[in-house]
């Protein structure tokens, strides 16, 4: 549990370091997809 509180920290950090809408899509795309994965797992 803590580990996806974690993950979704740092998944947020990402997102509001990079500005580029383009690079933002891209990483919250591969990021919900890895995060679903987990959470099926």
């Amino acid at each position: 549990m803590l580990l996806r509180l974690i993950f979704f920290v740092i998944s947020f950090f990402v997102f509001f370091l990079r500005r580029n809408s383009f690079a933002v899509s891209l990483d919250l795309k591969i990021v919900y997809h890895i995060y679903y994965r987990k959470s099926i797992l």
